[in-house]
């Protein structure tokens, strides 16, 4: 005789095993797309833009791929414990992954407007590039976290991103001294004021995921 409590089960577990499938999907996707656009500072462009508009368009698809996955896993399977923590978090992580696409995609949009001695000027402001990268970090560091349950690392990610606003501060006055005095020019000036902003709120996405991962491995929020 069948066990008839073994097909909801069976159900359950399928339903988890293909949300944690999109989820690194949605991982490896959000993090080359933001790979591309810090890459943009060293003058990379056309292929680079072009793949972070593709990159994001599949990102929206797999956000609601997430989403459909876990309303139906709410709906049809009623998941307790640690599935629920599971289904829960992801939501709120892949709302994050899918804004860290977009803000990359922003960025491409800004160098795709510039001219090509405008695009240069990101060069002759290494911070603006090393705050790149330290976001970078950050998002790979906390999906690295989800993917592989591990919790230590998301503890102390606060520490990243108050480096980054730091950064945020120091690559601000430089970019407003530079558009003064003339070494870069106000349209490059602006457009780069505007991507180390964008840089400064994929950081506080990653805080945010770095909370949702330690909400999910250990069943307690904290205030980041």
């Amino acid at each position: 005789m069948t066990n008839e409590g073994s097909a909801p089960r069976r159900g359950l577990a399928e339903g988890m095993a293909r949300l944690a499938t999109t989820m690194r999907e949605m991982v490896e996707r959000s993090t080359a797309s933001l790979r591309a656009a810090v890459g943009l500072l060293d003058g990379r462009d056309g292929e680079a833009i072009r793949s972070i508009f593709e990159l994001d368009q599949a990102l929206y698809a797999t956000k609601q791929e997430v989403v459909k996955t876990c309303v139906e896993l709410l709906a049809l399977h009623a998941p307790v414990a640690r599935d629920l923590r599971t289904i829960t978090a992801d939501l709120e992580i892949a709302h994050d992954l899918d804004r860290v696409g977009r803000y990359a995609k922003d960025i491409a949009e800004i160098f795709q407007g510039l001219s090509p001695e405008d695009r240069r000027a990101a060069e002759r402001v290494p911070l603006l590039r090393r705050m790149g990268e330290l976001t970078v970090r950050m998002v790979e560091r906390v999906t690295t976290a989800l993917i592989h349950g591990d919790l230590d690392s998301v503890r102390d990610i606060d520490t990243a991103d108050n480096e980054v606003d730091d950064l945020h501060e120091q690559v601000f006055r430089d970019l407003v001294g530079r558009i003064a005095d003339q070494s870069v020019s106000p349209v490059a000036g602006a457009a780069l004021i505007l991507v180390n902003r964008y840089f400064e709120r994929l950081a506080d996405h990653a805080v945010n995921v770095g909370g949702h991962v330690e909400y999910l491995l250990s069943g307690a929020r904290r205030h980041w």
